[in-house]
């Protein structure tokens, strides 16, 4: 709607007329005038307020919000910045005159916005907007009277933010009197639906709908005005204008259109206020005006349009009894068939009343029965109008929103109706009985639809009369009873245990009940199963009869259950199994002291039970359902069998009955354990149990918890369902607090926590558990001893019973392990983690809860750090979190101890530790307990290696001589003290990890060591000097005399004398004893340490015989699977090995060692693990094996290849990367040589058979099967193939596979193009490379675009079996995997050519190939385009240089490879073209241009080259080295052959040398023998004349 000026047609409208406006501008209504002039909007300072106000004057509705909006926008920025301009008038005198046109407006977001900026506008200018107040604060309060309930509330809060309380703004409606007037009067009297809308943009209906919204709120805004002030003779002109008989206003008093609906209740809101406020009563015009208008209005009212209408009938009736009240009736005088209107309404009304109706009716029927002529008969017209409504409300079908409303408020004012009509009424009893009936019959139920409606009718109802109906029911046939209203019967039996009940009259009512009780018993007892079955209505008698508890039906209702027994089957067993239960719960039972006969009846109606076939849950229901008292009665006679019925229930307890069973007594603390043992059976019969144990008796719960081991294996055991687990925590806690320190239960918890926390899977998170642990310790402060250790020795004794002899290898003291007692038996990795898992417990715990934390759990976890490094490098399964503890000695700081002091307490004999430091005083206790002290000891080292840095030289060197001290005293004692050897071993570690001054000091030591080896018994050795030799080799191997090559650190003659007992002991009966190994180990590491002084090696050529010796005799007994420390064992032998080899040419047996060293290679050892044991045993292997020379290995060819092969040799991972790297270096190493030798017996095998015949299709190829792959690989390859997806396979089966392929590939690397055809037949025959190349597509993840981005293209390209750096961990392992097949499938492409397009286009499933095709293209096809390319660019010298007119190019944008030649200077040019996708799609080969041959010829020569690629499996350089060959000779003179038209043949590279004897023209063997092949016959092609074959 556009508010443009146009021609005034309004002659109503003054132009001089300022309208509602008080301040110089017009402001209206209307939509034509009252409109911001230009002029003002021209005035306003800002250009953003003219365009906003340019915006609102437009005609839709969204470009008005947008402007209203903005203006909102405006004032609040004009707000925050505090810009208020002092003279802000011609902005809010354009507003008043926009303001009511907003108001208008349809959109109620418009006209709540408009409010808002009013209100802000207010707010804004304070004062300065007062003299603007009259021109805005009558639309603001037209805004609250709004028809839309949105808009009139958010209205009335901008009020309440404008004037604050409510009490300023009830001064509005006073102070504002006038103005509003004017406004009221301006909508009323003189705007209309013509004036508000626009006929040229407004359809009627919505001129006539916005009319009408106006002109409603204008009368609520009258009523507001009126309610607000007292009185109307201020503006007495006004209101007189306003209300005459003859105002419009009345005109809204119309019921013709249901539009006119709201307008209607407005208006007779005003009736009513006017009439209470006198003015009506004083106006007798005027009230008859009114009057007259409703009756007319009222005959509006149909039955078609009652639906819309019934909403404000009981306003209408009101309206009529307040105007009534006028001189006792008058205003029915007013017109003279008012009488008959009010009839023909109210039995319109009457068929769709609505709540308040039937009040209303009443009090109408009530106040004109007072006056004094009766205008209306009870009998004639008041009963019809009750009958009729109550038949309409019963004739309905469903109830509705207020069914039940409306009937009990019709029958509450029907029968004051009924008591207040006069005594000559018909109305007598009877009527009213069958009125009653007849509600009976409305088909709802009393009991579960109307039951306020059954208490109402229960005072007036008789009861004789309903037996007397229910009698006549139960004798009608079934058929006919079918035929009788839905719930007809129930309703009489409802109705009649109600007035019975409510009832005083003992000679009358009591009497219906029991004759009602006799006849259902009489019926029931003659044909018990019949009435069951067939007349459920009497079953349904006795239920209400027994739930009614009547007290004189006790003695009726006992005899009923004595029968029961008797008359118990297996049919009727549910219904008197029910009857049962009723009357157990019944007043009849629970308030009668004397049951004996009862209950005697009960008992023998479960004897009964048990003697027929009764279903046992139909049982258990019975059981769950009676009363408790009586069930107790039942269960303590053992007779009856009760509670070995209940346990043979409990296990066979299905959980179908909502917990019925846990909220019942079956449930004791005898058979509790009997349902929770059966029910651990199942997981999901084990959550539903634990979920009802809420409903569970407490006692019975608390012995459940108590005294089962219900929470010690079952509790925590539910990892799916953590909201029971917590219930039942909570429950725990409860019976905890409940009865004091309850120690049983809490012990339970406590164990069955940290139970659950040691065999938790791995990275499961301990937050539940912990808060579990806080809370029971807060409520039980005595679990406190079983969470936490008491003892940190006794528990690493109990968890970690031995020293594995592998921690040699990787524990930080390494060999020093040896100087405790070890064993040959491996760690209990199961053990060792829960041991782990309890720490990081603990180690969660004291960061909940940092008060829990004391020096002595700190050296705990540091200990269990140690361990979890150990763990970690043997367990194949490492898991970080073991070495990630953040209380241990390093990571919290704590301040342990000065390095002196340190060194002090070590030296310190005495058994208890002298230390200011308890974090050393413990490290150093308890040293009589081997594997806690030991980890001790680990602690302390690196305790002293942290401090060490801190300690200056002469410092170290101050403790040289406490240290020999000790160390001589330590070694020379009689009895062999472990823990001083260990202190030892530490304290020489550092000091030899210390720098050349200090090592120089240790000469000493080193020659004390030393002489204590010498000339040393046997027995002597293997108990105690080995130990020695351990203490020696500290100091060698961390001193740095060793990167000194003149260095001796133990002078010559002493090393001698050294070697000489060596060598005895080596020759001793015991050298090969078990208790030797340990000896052997210590001597192998002895000797390769001194092997690394060059000075000793040379000047003592019995140190490497010794040193061979001792290899020798190590790596044979690695070979027996029995010998101790065998892993170890074979560790020092490469170490050995590796400081032998320098010395070769010295070493006599130098080829048996090498050869023992491979060897190892190839022995399968049964503890092997894949660890980090096995990464340093199998990395070292494979540097030595380096460093042979590859012709040496090429023997092992067979036996690598046939051990990997092997199945059973599968065992560690590592041992198979290091022979998978070993024998692809054979591989390619044969594969030279393999190459030179196929194609001399290739090329042996033509001329002999050219010599035999001339005809090459009787060329024997037998010789190729010597160079075909081998064929247990092929096996292994076509029936090995992973079934699973990566995810879920083996992995290190998976990488097996994927290595298979990696040899098979090897086999293709730098080989001729014949080899290669050879290879790709045979994959072809077993369908191998169709099948990989779909493994592959299928395994790949073709989504995971990240990971290859971030691997690169190398881990594509290529393939490094070394590059996981011996990784042997299923992580590792499966990214390995992930990375080869990408490899392999590059490899694939790479080398079987076109198949690989073959293979692509043949997927049926085109999604899958637009994955390949994207995946390829984006990972794999740039790699072998640029390799392709490269290929060419590489061999171009070799084609050109042999040929001037030869130019080959390379465009690397287009990958694109163009050979021209220049002929005649004119250029005969192909151009290879390689798709984005390749090889999915082939290489293109196009014909650029062509002179100097025949266009047949040359399309000839462009499908022998494009064959090559596409037929042949050649490469680009494969193709254009026949094509630029195919020119050379064809332009040299050469022949070419008559059928393919080529010079040379596309496959076999020939010249044609077969000469037709006729026609004399040649032809290539291979295209001539197709030709026979394909004609059947030896005819020539040409000329058709024979052509001899010789044969």
């Amino acid at each position: 709607m556009s508010f443009t000026a146009g021609t005034n047609t309004f002659s109503k409208y003054n132009s001089d007329d300022l309208g509602l406006g008080h301040n110089g501008v017009k402001i209206s209504l209307n939509y034509y005038e009252g409109l911001p002039d230009p002029a003002l909007l021209n005035s306003l300072t800002s250009n953003e307020l003219k365009l906003i106000f340019k915006s609102m004057s437009k005609r839709d509705d969204t470009t008005k919000e947008k402007a209203l909006i903005d203006l909102l926008k405006f004032l609040s920025s004009l707000e925050q910045k505090n810009e208020l301009e002092d003279n802000n008038d011609i902005l809010v005198l354009c507003w008043s005159q926009t303001y009511p046109k907003m108001l208008t407006m349809e959109s109620k977001s418009i006209r709540i916005q408009a409010h808002q900026i009013t209100s802000k506008l207010i707010q804004l200018l304070k004062k300065k907007i007062s003299k603007f107040l009259n021109d805005l604060i009558p639309f603001l309060l037209l805004g609250t009277c709004d028809t839309d309930l949105t808009v009139s509330k958010n209205c009335q809060t901008e009020l309440v933010q404008c004037f604050k309380n409510e009490k300023n703004i009830n001064n509005l409606w006073n102070i504002f009197h006038k103005e509003t007037l004017q406004l009221i009067n301006s909508i009323i009297l003189i705007e209309t639906k013509d004036t508000l809308s626009d006929e040229r943009y407004t359809t009627k209906e919505e001129s006539i709908f916005k009319y009408k919204r106006m002109l409603t709120g204008a009368l609520d805004l009258l009523s507001n005005i009126l309610k607000y002030n007292n009185g109307m003779h201020e503006f007495k002109s006004m209101y007189k204008t306003l209300l005459s008989d003859d105002s419009a206003l009345w005109n809204t008093i119309d019921l013709r259109s249901t539009q006119n609906i709201k307008t209607f209740q407005s208006v007779l809101s005003l009736i009513e206020l006017l009439y209470e406020k006198e003015y009506l009563s004083s106006h007798k015009s005027v009230l008859k005006h009114i009057t007259r208008k409703l009756f007319k209005a009222i005959t509006n009212i149909s039955n078609k349009n009652i639906l819309s209408f019934n909403r404000i009938i009981p306003q209408i009736i009101n309206i009529f009894i307040l105007l009534s009240n006028y001189k006792n009736g008058k205003i029915w005088s007013y017109d003279k068939t008012a009488k008959e209107k009010l009839l023909i309404f109210l039995k319109v009304s009457c068929s769709n009343p609505i709540p308040s109706f039937f009040e209303s009716l009443y009090d109408l029927i009530s106040k004109i029965s007072t006056f004094d002529t009766p205008l209306f008969d009870v009998e004639t017209e008041w009963l019809p109008i009750w009958r009729n409504s109550l038949k309409g409300l019963n004739e309905k079908s469903f109830l509705g929103r207020y069914g039940a409303q409306l009937f009990n408020e019709f029958w509450i004012f029907y029968l004051k109706f009924f008591d207040s009509s006069p005594a000559s009424s018909i109305l007598d009893k009877r009527s009213l009985q069958s009125d009653i009936i007849n509600t009976l019959k409305n088909n709802k139920s009393l009991s579960s639809q109307l039951p306020d409606l059954k208490e109402i009718l229960s005072t007036r109802a008789d009861s004789y009369m309903l037996l007397q109906e229910i009698q006549i029911y139960l004798n009608l046939d079934s058929s006919l009873q079918k035929n009788e209203p839905k719930y007809y019967l129930d309703n009489l039996l409802q109705l009649l245990l109600a007035s019975s009940s409510s009832t005083t009259d003992e000679n009358n009512h009591p009497s219906s009940i029991e004759s009602l009780f006799k006849l259902a018993f009489d019926i029931l007892s003659r044909d018990p199963s019949d009435t069951v079955e067939n007349k459920p209505d009497i079953i349904n008698i006795f239920h209400l009869l027994i739930n009614s508890n009547i007290h004189i039906l006790k003695n009726q209702i006992s005899a009923l259950i004595y029968e029961l027994p008797v008359w118990l089957e297996q049919s009727n067993y549910g219904t008197f199994s029910k009857m049962i239960i009723e009357f157990s719960n019944s007043n009849y039972y629970t308030n009668n002291e004397n049951n004996e006969e009862v209950d005697q009846s009960i008992a023998d109606f479960f004897i009964a039970t048990f003697s027929i076939d009764i279903p046992i849950e139909k049982i258990s229901q019975t059981l769950i359902s009676i009363n408790k008292t009586l069930y107790a009665k039942l269960i303590s006679d053992s007779s009856l069998g009760i509670q070995e019925f209940i346990n043979n229930y409990l296990k066979q307890y299905n959980y179908n009955d909502q917990g019925l069973l846990f909220k019942s007594p079956l449930l004791n603390i005898e058979n509790i354990s009997i349902l929770s043992e059966s029910s651990v059976q199942n997981s999901e019969r084990f959550e539903k149990f634990c979920s009802n144990l809420k409903y569970l008796d407490p006692i019975v719960k608390e012995h459940l918890f108590k005294n089962t081991n219900f929470i010690d294996k079952f509790m925590f055991s539910m990892t799916k369902a953590e909201t029971i687990q917590k219930d039942i925590w909570m429950q725990s806690l409860a019976i905890i607090r409940t009865n004091g320190s309850n120690s049983i239960i809490s012990n339970k918890l406590a164990h069955a926590i940290i139970e659950m926390i040691k065999s938790s899977p791995r990275n499961i998170p301990f937050t539940t558990y912990i808060s579990y642990t806080i809370e029971l310790m807060q409520t039980d402060p005595n679990t406190s001893s079983i969470f936490l250790p008491s003892d940190i020795d006794k528990e690493f004794m109990e968890n970690v019973p031995c020293l594995d002899y592998r921690l040699s290898t990787v524990n930080t003291l390494a060999r020093n392990v040896h100087i405790l007692p070890t064993e040959d038996k491996l760690m209990d990795f199961v053990q060792i983690q829960r041991f782990l898992r309890y720490g990081i417990f603990l180690d969660s715990l004291f960061e909940k809860d940092s008060t829990l934390l004391n020096d002595f759990y700190t050296v705990f976890l540091t200990m269990l750090s140690e361990l979890g490094s150990d763990f970690n490098c043997l367990s194949p399964i490492p898991d970080d979190s073991f070495t990630s503890f953040k209380h241990t000695i390093f990571k919290t700081n704590t301040n342990v101890s000065n390095f002196k002091e340190i060194i002090d307490e070590l030296t310190n004999t005495s058994e208890n530790g002298t230390s200011s430091s308890s974090i050393i005083n413990i490290l150093n206790s308890n040293k009589s307990q081997a594997i806690p002290f030991f980890y001790k000891s680990c602690v302390l080292y690196k305790i002293l290696l942290n401090e060490m840095d801190s300690v200056s030289t002469s410092t170290m060197n101050s403790f040289i001589p406490l240290i020999e001290k000790f160390v001589a005293t330590t070694i020379r004692s009689k009895e062999t003290n472990d823990s001083n050897y260990l202190r030892s071993s530490i304290i020489l570690i550092i000091f030899g990890k210390a720098n050349n001054i200090v090592s120089e000091n240790l000469t000493k030591l080193r020659t004390l060591l030393s002489s204590e080896c010498i000339g040393v018994r046997e027995t002597e050795l293997v108990q105690k000097t080995y130990k020695t030799i351990i203490l020696l080799i500290n100091i060698l191997k961390e001193s740095d005399y060793n990167n000194d090559a003149t260095s001796i650190p133990i002078p010559l003659q002493r090393i001698s004398m050294m070697l000489n007992s060596i060598g005895k002991w080596l020759d001793s009966d015991i050298a090969y004893d078990p208790e030797f190994n340990v000896v052997r180990l210590t001597l192998m590491e002895l000797l390769s340490l001194l092997l690394k002084y060059p000075t000793i090696a040379e000047s003592s050529t019995a140190l490497i015989q010794l040193s061979g010796r001792l290899l020798l005799d190590s790596s044979s007994m690695c070979q027996l699977e029995d010998t101790p420390y065998l892993l170890e064992l074979r560790l020092y032998c490469l170490q050995l090995y590796n400081s032998l080899s320098q010395y070769g040419e010295l070493l006599e047996q130098q080829e048996d060692c090498k050869n023992d060293i491979v060897e190892l290679l190839f022995i399968v050892f049964p503890t092997e693990l894949n660890n980090q044991l096995s990464i340093m045993f199998y990395s070292s292997l494979q540097k030595i094996l380096s460093t042979f020379k590859l012709k040496e290995l090429v023997p092992l060819y067979d036996k690598t290849l046939d051990f990997i092969l092997n199945k059973s040799n599968m065992i560690n991972i590592n041992q198979t990367r290091t022979l998978m790297e070993l024998l692809v270096k054979i591989i390619k190493v044969k594969q030279q040589d393999a190459i030179i030798e196929y194609e001399f017996k290739q090329k042996e095998n033509e001329t002999s058979s050219d010599k035999d015949d001339e005809d090459d299709s009787v060329n024997s190829n037998d010789f190729k099967n010597e160079f075909k792959l081998p064929d247990k690989l092929i096996s292994i390859l076509s029936n090995e193939f992973p079934q699973e997806y990566l995810e879920y396979e083996d992995h290190y089966k998976f990488i097996n596979y994927l290595w298979k392929w990696h040899i098979t590939l090897t086999f293709f690397k730098d080989i001729s193009y014949n080899m290669r055809q050879l290879f790709i037949e045979q994959l072809k025959s077993e369908d191998l490379i169709e099948q990989m190349f779909n493994f592959t597509a299928d395994q790949i993840d073709l989504k995971d675009k990240e990971f290859w981005k971030s691997s690169g293209s190398e881990a594509i390209s290529q393939y490094n079996l070394l590059e996981t750096q011996f990784s042997p961990y299923k992580e590792d392992i499966f990214v390995e995997c992930k990375r080869l097949l990408g490899h392999l499938m590059y490899e694939l492409f790479n080398n079987v050519g076109s198949l690989t397009s073959n293979w692509w286009l043949n997927i049926k499933d085109r999604t899958l190939q637009s994955k390949i095709e994207t995946f390829v293209s984006q990972f794999i096809s740039p790699i072998l385009i640029s390799h392709e390319l490269d290929d060419v660019s590489q061999k171009i010298d070799r084609l050109t240089s042999k040929d001037d007119a030869l130019t080959i190019k390379i465009n690397k944008v287009t990958n694109e490879v163009k050979a021209s030649y220049l002929i005649d200077e004119q250029k005969l040019e192909i151009i290879f073209k390689l798709p984005k996708n390749y090889p999915l799609t082939s290489v293109e080969v196009i014909g650029a241009s062509r002179v100097g041959i025949s266009e047949q010829k040359w399309k000839q020569w462009l499908m022998s080259t494009q064959h090559v690629i596409t037929g042949m499996n050649g490469s680009v350089m494969d193709s254009l080295d026949l094509f630029t060959k195919n020119v050379n000779l064809q332009f040299s003179g050469f022949e070419e052959c008559a059928i393919c038209y080529s010079v040379l043949h596309a496959v076999d590279r020939k010249l044609p040398t077969k000469t037709c004897p006729t026609c004399k023209n040649k032809f290539h063997g291979a295209c001539l023998y197709k030709w026979f092949k394909s004609s059947g016959n030896n005819t020539c092609p040409l000329c058709r004349s024979e052509i001899a074959l010789r044969r």
